[in-house]
């Protein structure tokens, strides 16, 4: 590395409300290298799902099995705006 510090830090700890953008703000503020979903995801098993939600990547549930999904699209349609 020549003579360069190389350090790396993980995120971890039980953060209820760690989701997309939580951990995003963390890891571009150089306060993470990397965040650890271990417990949450235990936790909540669609949690990468959630987080898809949350950062607006998946707006009409189309990653979601179709199982989930239509139902999930109808409930998002059905909720007062």
């Amino acid at each position: 590395m020549d003579g360069q510090r190389c350090t790396y830090c993980q995120a971890i700890g039980a953060c209820p409300k760690c989701w997309g953008r939580e951990a995003i703000d963390e890891l571009t503020a150089d306060r993470a290298d990397l965040i650890a979903i271990g417990r949450q995801a235990l936790y909540d098993p669609f949690w990468a799902l959630h987080a898809a939600q949350e950062l607006g990547c998946d707006g009409d549930f189309e990653m979601w099995t179709p199982e989930y999904g239509w139902w999930l699209e109808k409930r998002k349609n059905n909720l007062p705006k």
